[in-house]
């Protein structure tokens, strides 16, 4: 005869073994995190693949100053995940190379959009047209100022490459 306590232990030893166990709903949170971690990796190798002659030029370009440069970096708002073009780590800053569509309204605003909440997030984000890319002196004078700017800002040192003063 089972009494009354015996089934209280019995179903306590039975809500300790299901606490071990994973539940549906944890087994589905950990296949979309893999998921998603393969879809970030897809999708990233599908856009570096897809870059554009601009995003190469300005990116052999950064990397020449001395700074290491990520492409198509995964970026999460938390509504939505953006992907930019270049990333500098060390100082935190974005860099988007815009082609021709960028500049209608429509765009623009949904740039505007994008940098915006990318900045909450603590980032600077640096916007350069395609057409810059085509004269890497230019680009390179650019992005020594806009990355000047950006250090002094942040009171971060810059690599030795790019240190003026001798």
């Amino acid at each position: 005869m089972i009494t009354k306590n015996t089934k209280c232990a019995a179903s306590s030893e039975k809500l300790l073994t299901r606490s071990t166990k994973p539940t549906n709903t944890q087994r589905k949170k950990s296949c979309c995190k893999r998921i998603s971690e393969q879809w970030l990796r897809l999708r990233r190798a599908d856009l570096m693949a897809k870059s554009s002659e601009a995003e190469r030029i300005t990116f052999r370009t950064i990397n020449a100053l001395g700074y290491k440069v990520i492409r198509q970096y995964p970026i999460n708002t938390g509504r939505r995940i953006y992907f930019a073009d270049l990333y500098l780590p060390e100082i935190k800053t974005i860099v988007e190379l815009d082609g021709g569509y960028h500049f209608t309204t429509k765009q623009r605003r949904l740039d505007t959009n994008r940098s915006s909440g990318i900045w909450r997030l603590g980032y600077h984000v640096v916007r350069l047209s395609n057409h810059d890319a085509r004269n890497p002196e230019k680009i390179k004078a650019k992005i020594k100022l806009i990355l000047n700017k950006s250090v002094r800002g942040r009171q971060t040192k810059l690599p030795p490459s790019t240190n003026t003063a001798k």
